[in-house]
C-alpha cells in the first residue's frame, strides 16, 4: 500500500522529471553583436513551438522544436544581440503557434518562400539543366542576384549564362560537366544535368525547411551521383538568412571523382551593379581580411559581397560551417560577379596540389553553408559574430 509519503515522493519525482524534459542546454557561443539564428539538437521534447526566460534578457526566447522533415530532433531558435545564453539551461512551456514566421507554400514556377509575410525567394525545380533559387530579395527588398538568363535586365551583363541566379553545381563529376551545362551553351555530350526527384516542405513561427532529393545524370539520364539537400530559413527583421546543407552519396556500384577544377560548386551571381568591376562601391572581403580580387580562390571560413543597389549598401555573405568537407572551403568569388564556394579546385586556385577527390561506392560527403543577405557592409552586419553562432549550430 502506498502511504501519502510515498505518494508525495512519486509526485515530486514526476514533477521533477517533466521539468528537466521541459528544459534545453543551450549552445556554448559567446555573447554575440548581431541576432543570430542557432540550431542544436534536443531530446524528448515533442515538435512544437516553446518559449523561455533567461535573466539578463529582456524578452522571453522562443525555440522551435522539430524542423519539419529535416529532423524531429532539431531545434532553432534566434539568439539576441548581447544575450549571454552560452551553455545555458533555458527552463521552456509550450505556447500557441504564432502568426508570421517563415511560409513556404507551392504555386507558379515553383516554391515560394516569405518571411514575415514579405517574399524571400522561389526555389525553382528547373532552370536551365539544375535547379535553381530565383528570384532572391534582401531584407530591404532589393533583388540580390542576377537575373540573366532568366528575365532580362538592362544594365545586366549577358556572360556565363549558366551562372544563374544561385545553385548548387561542379565542372568535373566523373568527367561530366554540370557547371557550364545550360541549353543556352548548346547541347553538348560531356553536359550532365541535375533532375528534383523528391520535395517535402515545412513552415514554421522561428524556421521553415525544404528537404529536396535530386539525382545527378548524364545527358542520358544515367545516374552519376545522389543529393539530398535541406534548406532552412529563418525569421529576422533586418536580414535574410538560409542555410544550406547537401549529402552527396555515390551509387553502390560505382565511385564518384570530382575533378579538379575551378568550376564550382556553391554558389550564386550578384547583380552587375553590385559587383567590383562596375566600380559603383563593389566591396569583396573575407574572414581573413583579404579584398577583392585578391580574395579569388583563397580557403575563409566565409567571403561577403557589398555594394550599392537603388541608393542603399547591401551586401551577401556566404559562411562555411566547421563541418564542412575540407572546411575552410577556397573561394571561387570574382570581380564581375561569381561568387561560390569550391574545395575541389585546389591546383587551379594555386595551391599547388591536387584537389581531386574519389568518393567509394555507397560513400557519401557534406557540404554547409550560411547565407546571409545583410543591410550594409560586413562590418554592419556583423558577419564575423555571425560566423561565431553558426559554427556553433547543429545540423
Amino acid at each position: 500500500m502506498l502511504t501519502f509519503r510515498k505518494v508525495l515522493c512519486l509526485l515530486v519525482l514526476a514533477a521533477g522529471r517533466l521539468m528537466a524534459d521541459d528544459a534545453v542546454v543551450l549552445p556554448k557561443v559567446e555573447k554575440l553583436g548581431v541576432d543570430s539564428p542557432i540550431t542544436f539538437k534536443v531530446n524528448g521534447l515533442k515538435p512544437g513551438l516553446y518559449e523561455g526566460r533567461l535573466e539578463g534578457v529582456d524578452k522571453p526566447l522562443t525555440v522551435q522544436v522539430g524542423l519539419g522533415p529535416a529532423g524531429a530532433d532539431l531545434a532553432a531558435m534566434i539568439v539576441p544581440a548581447d544575450a549571454e545564453i552560452s551553455g545555458k539551461t533555458l527552463p521552456l512551456k509550450a505556447v500557441a503557434s504564432k502568426a508570421g514566421g517563415v511560409s513556404i507554400s507551392e504555386g507558379g514556377e515553383g516554391l515560394q518562400v516569405d518571411v514575415a509575410g514579405k517574399p524571400f525567394f522561389t526555389a525553382l525545380g528547373q532552370s536551365g539543366n539544375k535547379p535553381i533559387i530565383y528570384p532572391i530579395f534582401g531584407p530591404g527588398g532589393q533583388m540580390m542576384t542576377r537575373s540573366f538568363p532568366i528575365k532580362d535586365v538592362a544594365g545586366e551583363y549577358r556572360d556565363h549564362p549558366h551562372q544563374r541566379s544561385m545553385w548548387m553545381t561542379f565542372g568535373k563529376v566523373n568527367d561530366l560537366d554540370f557547371w557550364a551545362s545550360d541549353p543556352i551553351n548548346g547541347d553538348k555530350p560531356h553536359f550532365g544535368r541535375i533532375v528534383p526527384s523528391d520535395v517535402k516542405i515545412e513552415s514554421g513561427p522561428v524556421a521553415g525547411s525544404i528537404v529536396s532529393s535530386k539525382n545527378w545524370t548524364d545527358r542520358e539520364g544515367k545516374l552519376v551521383m545522389e543529393e539530398k539537400n535541406t534548406i532552412v530559413v529563418y525569421e529576422l527583421k533586418d536580414q535574410r538568412i538560409l542555410d544550406a546543407h547537401f549529402v552527396f552519396t555515390a551509387p553502390a556500384s560505382a565511385a564518384v571523382v570530382f575533378g579538379d577544377t575551378k568550376e564550382g560548386m556553391f554558389g550564386l551571381r550578384v547583380p552587375s551593379v553590385l559587383d567590383t568591376k562596375a566600380k559603383k562601391g563593389g566591396k569583396i572581403v573575407n574572414s581573413n581580411a583579404i579584398e577583392d580580387d585578391a580574395a579569388w580562390g583563397k580557403s575563409a571560413a566565409w567571403v561577403d559581397y557589398s555594394g550599392m543597389i537603388e541608393g542603399q549598401t547591401v551586401g551577401v555573405a556566404i559562411l562555411n560551417h566547421p563541418s564542412s568537407f575540407r572546411y575552410p572551403t577556397h573561394w571561387h568569388v570574382r570581380n564581375y560577379g561569381l561568387f561560390a564556394a569550391n574545395p575541389f579546385g585546389l591546383k587551379d586556385f594555386g595551391t599547388g596540389k591536387s584537389g581531386e577527390f574519389k568518393l567509394e561506392p555507397g560513400k557519401s560527403i557534406e557540404f554547409s553553408y550560411r547565407v546571409i543577405f545583410h543591410n550594409g557592409r560586413h562590418t554592419d552586419a556583423k558577419i564575423a559574430d555571425a560566423f561565431k553562432a553558426y559554427a556553433a549550430s547543429g545540423k
